[in-house]
C-alpha cells in the first residue's frame, strides 16, 4: 500500500477527496481515502486496531496467514477498478507478440497488460562433495531480456493454424485457444462446436488482466440458488461474476452490498483500449524503476514484506514502522537484487 500510494496518481486522486457522503463501513472508497490521507499528509499517523485486510473482502487476505504481495496488489487493483476504472491505465501497457507460420507469413499480435510475470533462469553451477547443489547467481535485469526474447509460442501457432485449416476464423480460432488456456486442438473443437450459433462470438476480444481471471461467464445453477434467496437475477449473476464464481464469496459480497443496483463496468475492446494508449504514450516509451517489494524470511510460508521506494532523487526502506533513507547504501541495493519480489516501474 506504501508503493501504491507512493504514485502521484493515486494521492491525487484519494488523498485530496473529502470524506463527505462516504459509508465508513462498507464503502471502498472511503477506505482508499482514509489510508491515502494517513500515508501523504502524516494527520493520521497513529496505529491503529485495525489493519488494511479487514476491508478487502477477501478470505485469504483477512486471515493472519502469510499472504502473497503481488496476489494482494492484483486484489486492492481490482477494488479500485470496481469504483474508478480509468485511474489504472497508469499501469497498463502494450506487448508484441510476433507469429511466424510454416508459409514463413509473419503476424504480429498487439496485447493489453497490466504486469508481467517473469520466469528467472537458473543455472547450476556445481554439486559439492555433500550433495548440495549451487546454483550460479541470476541477474533480474539479465532474466528479464532472456525472458523477453525466449517466448516460446510454437505449440500455439501449431494450433492455430489447424484451426483455420479447418476453416475457422483467426479470431474465432484464438478465442477458442485462449478459452482452453492454450489448449490442444481437440479441445478447441470442443469449445468452439458448442457456441457457433453465439452471437458474440465474432465480437473482439475483450479487455481483459493478466490475473488467470478466466472467463466471465457464470454457473446457471449458482444463479438459480441465489435467486432462491431472494436476490434478482441481474444482481446475483454480478456477485458471481465479481467473485469469480464462488458461490460461498457471492452470498458475502451480496449482503454486504444491499443497495448494488447490479450494473456491471462497461467492458472496452482490448483494440480501441490499445490504440488509446499508444496514441498516448508512444509506442516505445521509456521506464525507470519506482520501487520494488521485498520479501524478507527464510521461507515463502514466512516472513514479512518491505519496500524500497524511491521519493525524488533518495530511495528510502519502508519496513512496518521502520523508514529509512537508503540512498548510496549497497547493503539495500544486495537485498534487491536477492529478495526483490515485484517491481514497480513508472514511465519516464
Amino acid at each position: 500500500m506504501q508503493t501504491l500510494f507512493s504514485l502521484p496518481e493515486y494521492q491525487q486522486r484519494f488523498a485530496q477527496q473529502s470524506f463527505s457522503d462516504l459509508d465508513e463501513t462498507n464503502d471502498v472508497r472511503f477506505q482508499l481515502v482514509k489510508m491515502a490521507k494517513g500515508l501523504t499528509s502524516g494527520e493520521s499517523s497513529i496505529a491503529g486496531k485495525d489493519g488494511v485486510s479487514n476491508w478487502c473482502g477477501h478470505e485469504e487476505f483477512s486471515s493472519m496467514r502469510q499472504q502473497d504481495a503481488f496476489e494482494f496488489w492484483n486484489h486492492v487493483l481490482d477494488k479500485v477498478d470496481s469504483i474508478d476504472p480509468e485511474l489504472n491505465d497508469i499501469f497498463r501497457f502494450v506487448t508484441v507478440d510476433k507469429f511466424k507460420f510454416p508459409n514463413n507469413e509473419v503476424t504480429l499480435k498487439r496485447q493489453l497488460n497490466e504486469n508481467m510475470t517473469l520466469q528467472v533462469d537458473i543455472e547450476l553451477d556445481h554439486v559439492d562433495d555433500k550433495g548440495t547443489k549451487h546454483y550460479k547467481r541470476q541477474e533480474f535485469l539479465e532474466s528479464l531480456i532472456n525472458t523477453l526474447h525466449q517466448r516460446k509460442l510454437i505449440g500455439k501457432v501449431d494450433a492455430l493454424t489447424q484451426l483455420m485449416a479447418m476453416g475457422f476464423t483467426e479470431l474465432r480460432a484464438t478465442k477458442a485457444l485462449h478459452g482452453t488456456n492454450n489448449g490442444s486442438v481437440e479441445e478447441a473443437m470442443e469449445w468452439l462446436m458448442p457456441r457457433l450459433d453465439d452471437p458474440t462470438l465474432d465480437d473482439p476480444v475483450v479487455l481483459r488482466k493478466n490475473t488467470n481471471d478466466g472467463d466471465a461467464s457464470v454457473d446457471a445453477g449458482q444463479v438459480s440458488m441465489l435467486q432462491d434467496m431472494g436476490f434478482s437475477e441481474k444482481l446475483a449473476t454480478k456477485a458471481l461474476i465479481v467473485n469469480k464464481n464462488n458461490a460461498e464469496a457471492a452470498v458475502e459480497w451480496l449482503f454486504s452490498h444491499p443497495d448494488d443496483d447490479g450494473e456491471l463496468p462497461k467492458v472496452i475492446s482490448s483494440t480501441a483500449k490499445i490504440d488509446e494508449l499508444l496514441q498516448k504514450d508512444g509506442v516505445s516509451p521509456d521506464y525507470k524503476l519506482k520501487a520494488v517489494v521485498c520479501h524478507k524470511g527464510t521461507q515463502v510460508t514466512s516472513g514479512h514484506y518491505v519496500a524500497f521506494i524511491k521519493k525524488g532523487d533518495r530511495w528510502v526502506l519502508f519496513n512496518d514502522e521502520k523508514v529509512v533513507d537508503v540512498t548510496g547504501d549497497n547493503k539495500s541495493w544486495e537485498e534487491i537484487e536477492r529478495n526483490g519480489y515485484v517491481y514497480v516501474w513508472e514511465r519516464a
